[in-house]
């Protein structure tokens, strides 16, 4: 259905991100993982997939990032949220800005 999110696991995150990198590097051509990130509404555990997304892209020799949004305040509009669809980061989401902020400084 449309709207709909299927559910994947770690390992099939994984082999995504794994076989984009693969066929990337086999034609020559650099990959960027845009608009990566979780919803809070599919309650997930969010630190647990922006790391895993993130060290496996870069594990895997991917060539840059770019996470959903970033929003410059937490009380967001009701239409705001849908728009953003619970993706983007808040200010209220130190742990996750400190994820990405470590991977940037692990990759410079």
């Amino acid at each position: 259905n449309k709207g709909e999110v299927k559910e994947i696991t770690p390992e099939e995150a994984r082999r995504m991100i794994s076989n984009l990198i693969s066929i990337s590097k086999k034609i020559g051509k650099p990959i960027v993982m845009e608009e990566y990130g979780t919803s809070r509404r599919w309650g997930l555990n969010r630190k647990v997939w922006y790391s895993l997304m993130l060290d496996e892209f870069y594990s895997k020799d991917g060539d840059g990032t770019a996470f959903w949004a970033f929003s410059a305040r937490s009380n967001l509009t009701e239409e705001e949220h849908r728009i953003e669809n619970g993706i983007s980061l808040h200010p209220d989401d130190a742990e996750l800005r400190g994820i990405i902020k470590k991977k940037a400084k692990e990759i410079e």
